[in-house]
């Protein structure tokens, strides 16, 4: 936090102060409805929508006649599009969190178009209470105004929180508990237990077509968004030696030429592998870990998706992030290198990389078998 700011780049952090103190100006009036219809907003990465969608279940308790909108980027279309809580979907890819190969100029005219679009959408509406769960910047503060939605509630640590009508200062805790917080606001209690992400319930995928796979296999995604959080290939190819000599089956998923060079390095230790990246759509990614009797994994949405359904769950993590805000629910597993400097919320990490690098392969591969030989 720099200020009430959840900034690290001056730069950013000086245009907040000076949006903010002009949002002082904007008017804005308080008031309280019954929702008819909500517009809940998060325009990050996939593994942020998951989480999001632990609330809706909570907002359909309560307002059970209510309809439910949801504004994201295209890439969480997959996860919202025929979701039976959510009645809209709208779409803006901003340009800061755009992570496609697009030059930065295109991304900027995308973002300008899918906004005016998607503000014509929102106003055709009618919201009555618009909620954005995203704490950084950038958030839908402004959007929300200009829409006139009369309740307006999101976080100040993205600015331009003078524009929600209710204005939260943000804390640290996991980040579902956070969006709950946010739902206090329109009458809705945060449940006794930490709600899962609320996914299509896919059929869980155990027949893949090999022998040695039809009695069960574990999942292991190797991949992050961020380098920074992978664990290193030697230390994978530790584990899959391990794995494989109990003979335990192996599924490897990923996406992109990177991630399938990196587990073709590893394929020749597992001779009881089978390597599904860029082979699998959203619903069977789903699927397959569905099926999983273990996965292992890095930060990454793929953690998420398992504990939407109930699979145990290991997952290596680095000090850039708090664990205890972005874990899966439920994780009892996450190995890290405690270290001095972590959490550092350094995007890119360090040069040494301690945190993740110094992991024992030894442990991951135990806490596997364990999962595995009691199932």
């Amino acid at each position: 936090m720099t200020k009430k700011y959840l900034v690290k780049n001056p730069l950013l952090l000086a245009f907040l102060f000076f949006c903010d103190f002009l949002c002082t100006f904007a008017p804005k009036k308080r008031t309280s409805v019954t929702p008819r219809r909500i517009l809940l907003s998060n325009l990050a990465h996939l593994g942020d929508v998951v989480l999001s969608t632990a609330v809706f279940q909570a907002i359909k308790e309560k307002y059970p006649e209510s309809q439910i909108g949801f504004l994201g980027a295209s890439a969480s279309e997959i996860i919202l599009q025929d979701h039976p809580l959510i009645d809209f979907v709208h779409i803006i890819d901003h340009w800061k969190l755009n992570r496609s190969s697009e030059p930065f100029l295109k991304k900027v005219l995308k973002y300008i178009l899918q906004r005016r679009k998607a503000a014509r959408e929102i106003r055709k509406q009618k919201y009555d209470v618009a909620i954005d769960l995203y704490p950084y910047f950038p958030n839908t503060s402004l959007l929300f105004w200009q829409a006139k939605i009369p309740v307006r509630i999101g976080y100040e640590s993205g600015g331009l929180g003078k524009l929600f009508t209710h204005p939260h200062t943000w804390k640290e805790q996991h980040v579902i508990l956070a969006h709950l917080d946010l739902l206090k606001d329109v009458d809705i209690a945060s449940p006794l237990e930490l709600p899962s992400p609320n996914l299509l319930k896919y059929h869980p995928i155990r027949r893949l077509g090999s022998p040695f796979l039809d009695e069960g296999y574990v999942v292991i995604h190797m991949g992050s968004a961020l380098k920074a959080k992978e664990w290193p290939l030697e230390k994978w190819a530790e584990v899959v030696s391990i794995l494989s000599e109990k003979k335990v089956p192996i599924v490897f998923t990923g996406r992109g030429k990177r991630e399938k060079d990196r587990i073709h390095k590893i394929l020749a230790k597992a001779p009881y592998g089978v390597d599904l990246s860029d082979l699998l759509n959203w619903k069977e990614f789903c699927g397959i870990i569905a099926g999983a009797k273990v996965l292992v994994g890095v930060d990454s949405v793929a953690g998420h998706i398992a504990s939407a359904y109930k699979v145990p769950t290991i997952v290596i993590y680095t000090g850039i992030n708090s664990i205890e805000m972005w874990k899966p629910v439920g994780l009892k597993d996450a190995f890290t290198s405690r270290v001095p400097c972590s959490p550092c919320h350094r995007k890119h990490g360090c040069l040494h990389m301690t945190c993740i690098r110094s992991v024992d392969t030894a442990k991951v591969a135990e806490k596997v078998l364990q999962y595995w030989n009691k199932s």
